[in-house]
């Protein structure tokens, strides 16, 4: 399925009305007058014509609706979740110990992970940081998911990174000492979203591994 969608349904698309040209172009010609070798069979030409033009626009029409479809589909996942009350209270109990637009330190972020109550720290104090951290570690979690989600052609590029570039990079950039430790002991945790902040990431930014 992914050869048919990657290779030959775009193949079809580019070359197919070429090769339609290619079979019409002798019947124009033949009906503009101009004199043509009689081993050229214009029935044939116009039968094979309409054939490749049939199956292009097959494909055509499959393509469109496909694409049509990865729209809307990402259009939910984004009205879905961006819009959800979980969603907005992640972005609130981030910032409550791990501000927008600061570094966030991974052994600082683990603590806070599995932070308990102690003689210096209240009951209240490490729930807050627990659900801050966990918050944070939640919305990479998220991104990771619509990364993959575009890594698999499931959702379409274009439209998130005109909706979510800015703030994906931005998070990642705060985390990127997280995501560099967390790939230290498994290489594969976050390669979609690393992948997706590379390719999206002004030149300017840090690249991650």
């Amino acid at each position: 399925m992914d050869f048919l969608d990657k290779v030959i349904r775009p193949l079809t698309i580019r070359i197919f009305p070429i090769l339609s040209l290619i079979c019409i172009l002798p019947i124009i010609l033949g009906l503009a007058g101009v004199a043509l070798p009689d081993t050229i069979d214009q029935r044939a030409l116009a039968t094979l014509a309409a054939l490749f033009f049939g199956v292009f626009s097959f494909f055509y029409r499959s393509h469109e609706a496909e694409a049509q479809s990865k729209k809307q589909h990402t259009l939910k996942i984004l009205f879905d979740t961006r819009l959800s009350a979980e969603f907005r209270r992640h972005l609130e109990f981030r910032k409550l110990h791990f501000p927008e637009g600061e570094h966030v330190d991974p052994a600082r972020f683990t603590a806070y992970l599995n932070a308990q109550r102690d003689t210096k720290l209240s009951d209240d104090e490490a729930k807050s940081r627990r659900q801050s951290a966990e918050a944070l570690r939640s919305l990479l979690n998220y991104y990771e998911f619509l990364s993959m989600g575009i890594s698999r052609g499931d959702l379409d590029e274009a439209m998130l990174r005109g909706s979510i570039r800015g703030i994906m990079c931005n998070l990642v950039k705060d985390c990127v000492h997280i995501i560099v430790d967390a790939q230290e002991t498994n290489p594969r945790a976050y390669e979609n979203l690393s992948d997706l902040y590379n390719a999206w990431r002004d030149p300017q930014d840090p690249a991650l591994p």
